[in-house]
């Protein structure tokens, strides 16, 4: 059975570890052969161009300026994929200096194949932010022809959802508790991916609400091919569902 946060620990130590053979060894372990670590517009593939990344941001903040990387403890799981938050603070204190947030697509082995970094808080993007609202809009939209409609527009004709429901099935729960949902904050993305915040609360403001963020895989035409939502709960329920039933 694979285990995500032993595989999230060994991932942050290769970000502290000061030996650059046993940074290669572990990057080699962790990572596909073919295995990408994309940062902004910047693609960095296979494991030595990797290794190189690592060893830079090594020599930058820990050897240079006495910083730590460590797992901000909330991995969250789905199939091949693994997100979690990671935090930078100074060696032996508790301070945080800087947070990001991985994104990691493994294979049937485990091994890391496609690794999105960010740094928080997310990058303004107009682009992104405009796609994340026609988005949420879908998610809140009554008629079921215009969503249809719109989901035809947004996602690829071979989409695949993992989430906790279906966007009908989640519009009609929405609407018996009165929910609409909204993007919070701004969205932000790399070349081929996209993610965004977002928080469901009843429509007059008040009562509990609940939170999560939604996670884009893109075409080259930026139509979504696979669509990932995790609710803020350290093991959410979620299932990919089939294209006609989104």
């Amino acid at each position: 059975m694979r285990d995500d946060n032993a595989l999230v620990e060994r991932y942050m130590a290769i970000w502290n570890e000061p030996d650059e053979a046993v940074r290669a060894s572990e990057i080699a372990e962790l990572w596909a052969p073919e295995g990408v670590h994309q940062i902004l517009d910047f693609i960095m593939k296979g494991h030595a161009t990797i290794a190189g990344r690592v060893g830079r941001a090594y020599v930058q903040w820990v050897e240079q300026q006495n910083h730590r990387f460590r797992s901000a403890g909330d991995v969250m799981s789905y199939d091949n994929v693994v997100t979690f938050h990671w935090e930078m603070v100074p060696a032996g204190k508790e301070e945080v200096i800087s947070v990001g947030f991985d994104f990691l697509i493994l294979d049937d082995e485990g091994r890391i194949l496609v690794d999105h970094q960010f740094n928080e808080p997310p990058v303004l993007s107009a682009r992104l932010n405009a796609l994340a609202d026609r988005c949420v809009a879908v998610w809140n939209e009554p008629d079921a022809e215009a969503r249809g409609k719109e989901i035809a527009q947004l996602w690829a004709a071979d989409r695949t959802l993992a989430a906790e429901t279906s966007v009908t099935e989640a519009y009609t729960a929405a609407q018996a508790e009165g929910l609409v949902l909204s993007r919070s904050g701004n969205a932000d993305g790399h070349p081929n991916a996209a993610r965004y915040s977002w928080r469901q609360a009843p429509a007059l403001g008040t009562g509990p609400a609940s939170t999560g963020f939604d996670f884009l895989l893109l075409d080259d035409d930026g139509h979504i091919v696979q669509n990932y939502r995790f609710t803020h709960a350290p093991t959410p329920s979620a299932r990919i569902l089939a294209p006609e039933a989104v």
